[in-house]
């Protein structure tokens, strides 16, 4: 996904540069990364991930992540996430 952020406001907003969102998995493995890309620099925000979505209903963005414990971690625990954001008009 793809989002800009309002950073001021002058009479009409000043907006960023876009940012681009991607899982990254590799084909056959059981967790992938998140990127963050902007301006030519990408960076990897999060590891270990299982499965992460994005879905929209009006204004309203739903993000759902599904994680698992590192190999340090003798019980393989899994954890899941759930985050709601309205988005709005400056």
């Amino acid at each position: 996904f793809k989002i800009r952020e309002v950073e001021n406001f002058r009479g009409s907003s000043v907006l960023s540069s876009v940012a681009t969102y991607r899982f990254d998995r590799v084909s056959g493995a059981l967790e992938g990364s998140i990127v963050r890309s902007q301006d030519g620099v990408e960076r990897v925000i999060v590891t270990g991930v299982a499965s992460f979505t994005v879905t929209r209903a009006g204004n309203l963005f739903t993000f759902t992540i599904q994680t698992r414990s590192g190999p340090s971690d003798d019980r393989l625990r899994s954890i899941r996430a759930t985050l709601q954001v309205a988005a709005r008009n400056p």
